[in-house]
């Protein structure tokens, strides 16, 4: 599974709009307070300050809750803070912003839906009528809503949350983010769709771009690699239009991401030409001329279209891939396990230890420039290990990245590999269950579905 820090993840809501309090003060143009009465009122510095220092206090902790997983303590912790309302408004914007990112957090967490209402029906009152997005907070509760089998009262919370501001793009492209950011996707879609659906004119192709994009991101947090592709296809077809592609290269290192996962999903079929076409499909979205990063975004789709090649025995067309992709990033590790493997293929032995060699010293060369960067360690272990190679080291490398990053998939696939070619079958079987562990349904689910049925079967066999 893949998550954030809390503090990351709540800098990802603070950068929406802020919300504007509805409280008894709010702020004039010199940011001073102003009374009921109309008079002007200073804030108390020492109070101020009090209120503030409280606040970091209760952000501290709910991050150390957040590392322990403790979503009931999280909530619990929050509600509390809302019993003391702070004088100072940007500190009460501040806490609805960490509430509703909290509640965001929850529900992608499996939080207890009537723990979350209960949070969302003390929130919604103290956030005030003037509240900029309460949209994010209707989607919020729908979803917990559904989770009680509650349907109909979920459905009209939606209806209300797309109906709000219909005609401002740019709001609903801000809470499909937020949305998306929670990995609640189909929400996500739902407020792309209605910015898609107002941003009409010409002058808005570069918010219907995004808002396109945001719905491709959503269905590859869902696995709908296809579904993804086609939506990046769209989005990167309105901002080709008039914005040069250094304008828009994340947009292109996302579109290159999902095909490269649609071709992994081919490929775990067997479908290797189906791979090499996903793959073709992201290479046509980018210029003719690349420079050093779109050069980079390539190399991700040329590696896989090699490899697919090599696995239809077809070693001098993996070449072509392969070599354009060495000549676009040299000092890229992967490309030379991949030119190795496919001089193999060829009988090219000498040409196959060389490639290999480069592979290890860019790796090693990584190690040493970044030791506390767990993926050198684990991918020079992978490569060991499905070379055949040194798997006393591999396994050493191997649990140094586990050490390094221990809620990493990959990574606990590769120290299962190992103790499974070391005849290891019982410490492989129980590696790779902490996978399942982690997240139920991994990405590329049948992937380590496969993975576990070979190691029980070398396990009974006894291999």
């Amino acid at each position: 599974m893949r998550a954030l820090p809390y503090i990351l993840l709540l800098a990802l809501l603070l950068a929406l709009p802020g919300p504007a309090a509805g409280v008894i003060l709010v702020e004039d143009e010199d940011d001073e307070e102003i009374g009921e009465e109309g008079e002007v009122e200073e804030a108390d510095p020492e109070l101020t300050e009090l209120e503030a220092e409280r606040f970091a206090k209760i952000l501290e902790t709910l991050d150390v809750l957040e590392a322990k997983g403790d979503v009931p303590a999280m909530i619990a912790l929050y509600r509390k803070g809302l019993a003391v309302s702070p004088s100072d408004l940007s500190v009460r914007d501040r806490y609805v912003a960490v509430g509703t990112r909290l509640a965001a957090y929850a529900l992608s967490h499996k939080g207890e839906p009537a723990e979350l209402l209960k949070l969302l029906d003390e929130l919604e009152p103290y956030a005030g009528d003037e509240y900029e997005t309460p949209s994010a907070l209707w989607q919020l509760r729908a979803v917990a809503l559904r989770r009680q089998d509650r349907a109909n009262e979920a459905d009209a919370l939606v209806r209300k949350a797309l109906d709000f501001k219909p005609d401002e793009a740019d709001y609903h492209y801000s809470i499909g983010a937020f949305l998306l950011n929670s990995d609640l996707n189909e929400e996500a879609i739902a407020e792309f769709e209605t910015g898609l659906a107002a941003a009409t004119t010409a002058d808005n192709d570069w918010l219907r771009g995004w808002c396109t994009r945001g719905i491709g991101a959503a269905h590859v947090q869902m696995e709908q690699y296809e579904k993804a592709a086609d939506e990046y296809e769209k989005a990167i077809a309105l901002f080709r239009a008039s914005q040069p592609p250094r304008q828009y290269a994340a947009l292109l290192e996302d579109a290159s991401w999902a095909f490269y996962h649609l071709g992994r999903h081919y490929e775990l079929h067997g479908r290797h030409e189906d791979t090499i076409a996903a793959n073709e499909r992201a290479l046509k979205l980018l210029p003719d001329e690349l420079d050093v990063e779109l050069g980079l975004i390539a190399v991700q789709n040329l590696i896989p279209i090699g490899e697919a090649y090599i696995e239809l025995d077809k070693p001098k067309k993996a070449l072509e891939y392969l070599e354009r992709a060495r000549d676009l990033a040299p000092d890229v590790p992967g490309i030379y396990i991949a030119l190795g493997d496919a001089f193999k293929k060829l009988g090219e032995e000498a040409k196959a230890t060389d490639a290999y060699t480069q592979c290890e010293e860019l790796y090693r060369a990584q190690i040493a420039r970044r030791p506390e960067w767990s993926s050198p360690y684990n991918n020079l272990a992978w490569f060991f290990v499905t070379h055949d190679m040194r798997l006393d080291e591999a396994l050493e490398l191997s649990k140094k990245s586990v050490e390094l990053a221990p809620d990493t998939d990959a990574y606990l696939d590769t120290l299962a590999e190992i103790y499974h070619r070391m005849g290891e079958h019982d410490k492989a079987i129980e590696w790779i269950k902490k996978v399942f562990e982690l997240d139920p349904k991994p990405r590329h689910l049948i992937y380590f579905e496969q993975q576990l049925a070979k190691f029980e079967k070398a396990r009974k066999e006894g291999d």
